[in-house]
């Protein structure tokens, strides 16, 4: 559903009959229901407050068989309110499109999810930043979700900063390394040195790269013997001056013509420990690496 496609009323008759509307505490069942008749009667401060509150009932209160009808209001006040945002004063419609991404996701519509998401988190709304992040984050794209949630901590999220702070710290040990995981764990180590969009290139002919980003290439040779000044001369023709950093990984070290000519073409080389941790060859590699 777009943005803009907003259903015909924002709220209906049977919604004074949802639980929520029939608390036995009195005070409380007056201002809901107070709430919702404003609603009704076009009042956007209370469609949006009311949509929050109907959505974090859903989450922590709503029998789990009524969540679908609670989530279904929520949708239909928080469309109202992002209908026309330049003719509501203040952040609500930003807020709302976060709701909403919200709402999608948990609903399984991750479309829907990232472009409320998106629509919040270009208006400045760090809480569509985090979502936008973790869902990056999730699907395994961690220079993506670094963006994100960079931006968020930037403005003073909690969670964002939290998980910035796991984000940023070093990738687990890992014992059980093959040719590919090699490479998905370079990945990694990549983005904690600062390639937070570097990329493992997909199996198959990869044109020279096992790990690449906007500043920097990598090769992972996951072997037992030690990699000679033929690949290093390979890697170094098929970077072709295009990336400011050339990082080589080797399991099992290098020949000496090989690291000679690693200086030389000004390229970081690497060793890999038991549990998978790169160790720097040169003072290039030195100079990228942090633990």
């Amino acid at each position: 559903m777009r943005l803009n496609e907003v259903p015909r009323y924002a709220v209906w008759p049977t919604d004074f009959f949802l639980s929520y509307f029939r608390t036995p505490i009195e005070t409380e069942r007056k201002k809901r229901v107070n709430l919702l008749i404003k609603s009704f009667k076009g009042d956007f401060e209370s469609r949006f407050n009311l949509g929050r509150e109907v959505f974090r009932f859903a989450n922590n209160s709503a029998p789990e068989w009524e969540r679908r009808a609670y989530y279904g209001l929520a949708k239909r006040l928080f469309y109202k309110v992002i209908r026309n945002p330049d003719l509501i004063p203040g952040r609500h419609p930003v807020k709302a499109s976060t709701y909403l991404g919200t709402i999608a996701y948990i609903e399984g519509d991750e479309v829907a999810a990232v472009a409320n998401w998106k629509f919040a988190a270009e208006r400045d709304e760090a809480g569509a930043m985090y979502e936008l992040g973790k869902l990056h984050k999730q699907r395994k794209e961690r220079g993506e979700a670094l963006h994100w949630i960079q931006l968020a901590a930037g403005l003073n999220h909690e969670k964002s900063i939290q998980l910035l702070q796991r984000m940023k710290s070093a990738p687990r040990p890992d014992y059980n390394l093959n040719p590919r995981a090699a490479e998905l764990h370079i990945e990694e180590w990549m983005a904690h040195w600062g390639f937070h969009d570097a990329q493992a290139t997909p199996v198959g002919p990869d044109g020279g790269f096992d790990v690449k980003s906007k500043r920097a290439a990598a090769q992972v040779k996951f072997r037992g013997q030690a990699t000679p000044l033929e690949q290093i001369n390979s890697f170094h023709g098929a970077c072709n001056s295009r990336y400011e950093f050339e990082i080589f990984v080797s399991k099992s070290g290098y020949t000496k013509p090989a690291r000679e000519a690693a200086d030389e073409y000004g390229m970081a080389l690497f060793t890999l420990e038991e549990d998978g941790t790169p160790i720097p060859v040169n003072f290039n590699a030195k100079r990228i690496y942090r633990d």
